[in-house]
C-alpha cells in the first residue's frame, strides 16, 4: 500500500514526467536517453515510470500516403486553379480575407487527422509494480486496464515484415485469467526492450514475494 501511496497521480505523471519517445526507448542509464543496449541487470536504475506512446516508425505507410497526396493536392491546385475553395474569414472579424482552400486538400487532412488519432490516443506505462494502457485521450471513451505483474501470464510480440524492418510492433499481455489478451500495447519501438523489461519486473516481484 504504501509503494502505491508513493506513486504519483496520473495528470501529474503525464504532465511533468512524459518522455519524447527518443528518449523512453530503454537503451541507457537512469535518463533512458543513452542509445545502447539495454541492461537487463541493472534496470532499477532505469527511471520509472517509463512513459511511451506508439512510434511515428509504425505508422510509416501512413505518412508516406499523407505524403502523396499532400504533393498532389498541391499539383493539381496549380493545375486547375478554379478547384480551390475560398472561404470567407467575416465570422472572426477578418473582414474581405479568405481562406483558400483546396478541393483535395480534405483527403489529406484527413489522414493526418487519423494519424494523429493513432499517435496520441493512448498511453503506455511501464512501473515496478504494473504496466498500465490508458486509451481514450482523443476519443470519446476512455478505457484504463492495469495489469499487477502477481497476475501476468505472458508477453508476446506481434508484428510483420514491415515491423521487422523498422523495429517496431504490438506488445500483447495476458493476465492469468482470462484466455484473450488483456493489454495491447501498440506500435511500440523496439518492442522486445520492452518484453524484456517486463518480464525481468515480473521476475523481480515474484523474487520480493
Amino acid at each position: 500500500m504504501e509503494a502505491r501511496k508513493q506513486q504519483p497521480e496520473l495528470d501529474e505523471v503525464l504532465e511533468n514526467e512524459l518522455l519524447p519517445e527518443e528518449q523512453t526507448q530503454l537503451r541507457g542509464n537512469s535518463s533512458n536517453s543513452r542509445f545502447e543496449a539495454l541492461d537487463l541487470t541493472n534496470h532499477p536504475s532505469l527511471k520509472y515510470p517509463v512513459i511511451f506512446r506508439r512510434s511515428i516508425w509504425s505508422e510509416g505507410p501512413l505518412c508516406l500516403l499523407l505524403g502523396i497526396f499532400i504533393v498532389l493536392s498541391a499539383l493539381f491546385s496549380l493545375r486547375f486553379p478554379v478547384t480551390i475553395e475560398l472561404i470567407p474569414l467575416d465570422a472572426l472579424g477578418l473582414k474581405q480575407i479568405a481562406l483558400p482552400i483546396p478541393l483535395l486538400g480534405f483527403i489529406p487532412l484527413l489522414l493526418a487527422i487519423v494519424l494523429a488519432h493513432r499517435l496520441f490516443d493512448a498511453v503506455y506505462i511501464i512501473d515496478r509494480e504494473y504496466v498500465r494502457s490508458l486509451h481514450g485521450f482523443l476519443s470519446l471513451r476512455k478505457h484504463d486496464v492495469r495489469l499487477e505483474y502477481q497476475d501476468l501470464r505472458g508477453v508476446e510480440i506481434d508484428r510483420g515484415i514491415y515491423g521487422r524492418i523498422v523495429n517496431t510492433g504490438d506488445l500483447k499481455i495476458w493476465s492469468l485469467m482470462p484466455s484473450e489478451v488483456e493489454l495491447l500495447l501498440s506500435g511500440v519501438r523496439d518492442p522486445s526492450s520492452y518484453r524484456d523489461l517486463i518480464i525481468s519486473n515480473k521476475k523481480e516481484r515474484a523474487f520480493r514475494g
